[in-house]
């Protein structure tokens, strides 16, 4: 994956200024961390590696939302500011979704299963 790409792709989506981007650059590099982790052992292509971006800035965009979410309103902490229609954590969370299952033959399931065997 690129940092670069990520980030760009990052900031298409959250539409953050340019001044507050450096305050997001650690949760952009662990979304990457988090997306490597499930990737399966294995070459892929150039087309593999952009949907594994995508998917890196969309959770990037993910946790972005959780940590700004304010249902609805907004509000201002020094330099930063962040306002909210209450919808963005719900959008987020579908577009991950949507780019997780987008993934899917890429990664190993990061979803937990506990059952009993009979």
């Amino acid at each position: 994956m690129s940092f670069e790409k990520v980030l760009r792709r990052f900031k298409l989506i959250s539409d953050i200024p340019d001044n507050e981007l450096e305050v997001w650059k650690d949760v952009v590099a662990e979304a990457m961390d988090f997306i490597s982790s499930l990737i399966k052992a294995r070459t892929l292509s150039e087309s593999d590696k952009t949907r594994l971006n995508n998917a890196a800035a969309v959770y990037a965009y993910y946790k972005y939302a959780c940590y700004t979410d304010d249902s609805e309103g907004s509000f201002k902490a020094g330099d930063i500011s962040v306002s909210s229609n209450g919808k963005r954590l719900e959008n987020a969370r579908e577009m991950w979704l949507s780019e997780k299952n987008a993934i899917a033959d890429l990664t190993v399931s990061s979803d937990f299963v506990f059952g009993r065997i009979l």
